[in-house]
Parts: structure tokens; sequence; C-alpha cells
């Protein structure tokens, strides 16, 4: 062990640490209200089971407080700060009241951190969908002194703050390719004669064709029985729905890997190939970045006419066939 240090529950912590269960250093209750009673353009702050902060008329409370979600998609994830007066929906969790020497701030980037952790220590079916008191309550949390307790949180803040500019950002520059995009996927560069077809207003030099007529459509496959040991667990990557992100261009596939016979046994495709999900989060696209087999819940292109960039054809399906029906794929029109 480090010198100046010592063991604890949570591991290695500085000797003059305190180590301090919720119950004992702050008061934890609940509020009143529902989601129907949000007012637009309200007084106060309303919090709900979302990350979004809306608005009432009415405050419940009034002070420094750490908020977050007791049940929905939003437990583990949902976390607030605030000081001063709000209101907050019946399955929202306030902790407030902090003993003198616990800085809020401090709890609050402590708790957010390591709150999930503490949730699937009560929970052996491996999703979460709700918050007990006592998950709470009994959540242990590290304290060094006071001052330290300010510096660590202004430290966090700060980078908070960096952040969330940083993101805002970035959804403004998305925004601006979006309209880019649409204008160059319509459009074109450069073009003074349009006209008007089944997808509106093109250039006159543009062809319409369905997807069908310029590349070829095959569904990823995997080998069955599934987890037999004979296919899986193998060097080979198997591209899965869960390696997939809707602003990655190429991917990688790094969970799932497939023996030499479960490859046989599978859709095996070369780099540089188009695939697009076909189940879950459907209809996004993305170019294999290496030689991988694909999961049957993807569409693969394999084979592209040479009138037609792969690059081109990504971008075509994120703005014409992302959140469409995949079995009307055959159906949609592709600019050429």
């Amino acid at each position: 062990m480090k010198e100046g240090y010592k063991m604890t529950e949570l591991g290695e912590i500085p000797i003059n640490w305190e180590l301090k269960y919720i119950d004992e250093i702050a008061k934890v209750t609940t509020g009143n209200k529902d989601t129907q009673n949000k007012e637009d353009n309200g007084k106060f702050p309303f919090f709900v089971r979302s990350q979004k902060v809306e608005r009432i008329n009415s405050f419940s409370f009034d002070g420094e407080s750490v908020l977050t979600a007791g049940d929905g998609v939003g437990v583990g994830k949902v976390f607030h700060y605030i000081n001063g007066k709000f209101d907050y929906h019946q399955r929202v969790y306030n902790i407030h009241g902090f003993s003198e020497n616990v800085s809020g701030r401090y709890f609050f980037e402590y708790f957010k951190k390591y709150f999930i952790q503490q949730v699937y220590k009560y929970n052996a079916k491996g999703s979460v969908d709700s918050v007990r008191m006592e998950m709470i309550t009994k959540m242990m949390v590290p304290l060094p002194p006071i001052l330290e307790q300010h510096k660590i949180a202004t430290i966090l803040s700060i980078f908070d703050e960096k952040i969330e500019i940083t993101e805002e950002q970035i959804k403004e520059t998305e925004e601006l390719k979006k309209g880019l995009m649409q204008q160059l996927l319509t459009k074109g560069i450069g073009h003074t004669k349009f006209i008007d077809s089944s997808l509106g207003e093109i250039p006159d030099s543009w062809l319409i064709k369905p997807i069908g007529e310029i590349a070829t459509v095959v569904r990823g496959a995997s080998p069955r029985p599934k987890g037999d040991p004979r296919y899986y667990g193998g060097k080979i990557p198997r591209l899965m729905g869960t390696d997939v992100t809707r602003d990655g261009k190429y991917v990688t596939p790094k969970n799932d890997f497939l023996t030499i016979e479960g490859a046989e046994k599978s859709r095996f495709l070369k780099s540089g190939t188009l695939v697009m999900i076909c189940s879950g989060d459907v209809g996004v696209p993305t170019i294999l970045a290496v030689d991988a087999c694909v999961h049957d819940g993807f569409l693969a292109f394999p084979e592209i006419s040479k009138d037609c960039d792969v690059e081109y054809l990504y971008y075509i399906l994120i703005l014409y066939i992302v959140n469409s029906i995949v079995q009307q794929l055959m159906e949609e029109y592709l600019l050429i």
C-alpha cells in the first residue's frame, strides 16, 4: 500500500479521508408531482425522470440538492445539481441537507460517477429499471477534508463546463452538416438545370435507379446454435449492432469473435463493404474497416456498381433510409 493511504471497502484512499453512508451525511426524499404537472414557461425548474429540465409554477424545495431518476431509462444516468427553488417528480430522489463537512458539488461529482455501480449491486437481472431508497442511503462516499472537496469539485466543474460547450458546438456543427448533406445529395455542385422527380427537384443530368440495380443486397448470417464453442470464441471478428454508432462512418468489430468453422457458417465480408442495421437501431449504415463476419441483424452491399462510390451510397442511406422500414429497402430510390 502506498504511504499515506489506507485500505477501505472502496479500495485505497488517502489516510485523512473518511467513509460515510449517504444517510449519515444527507437527507433523501422524493417529490409529489407527476410529469403532467409541468407548465410551459413556468417560473421554476421541474425535475422529472430525464436529463431535460421542465418548468413549473410551484416549488416544494429551496436549497442545495442533488437529484436522480428513481425509475425508467434514466436510472443511473440522470443527475442534476441545483441550489435554489424547484419542484420534482414523485419518482425523483432529492439528496439534500448536507452535513457541514460535505460539499454538495463534490458529492454531486462523486455520486453521478459511481451511483450506477451501487444500483447494480442490488439487481441480479443485469438490467436496472428502478431505484429503492436504500440503494441511495446505504451507498458509501469517501470524504476528503472540506477544503479539498471544494478544490476537487471546482476542477471537475470546469471540465463539465468545457464539455457542455464542446457538445453544444458539436451539435451545431452536426446541424450544419445535415443541411449541407441535404443540399449536396439533392442539388449537387454547380448545377443550373433541374428536373422534377419522385424524390423532388434534382439536376437534369442525374439518374434515378432502385438500389437493387446498382448494388447486390444480402443479409448477414450467424452460426447456430448460439454460443457453440465450435463456432464462437475464436479470433475472427463479427460485426454486432453494439459496434455501430450513428456518427461512425467506419467500424471495427470489437465485441464478438468466431472460429474459422464459425466464420464458414456466417456471412464473411471484405473491408470496405457497406452494411446497414436491419433490426434494433434500424437503418443505421456503416462501412467495415476490416475483413469481418456480419451478424444476421444486418443487410450488406458487397458489390456496388462502378457508377456509385461506396461512401456516397453511405450518405444516401443516411439521407433516405435511416428510420425507414427495411422491408421496403428495394423500393427506395437512389440518385447516381
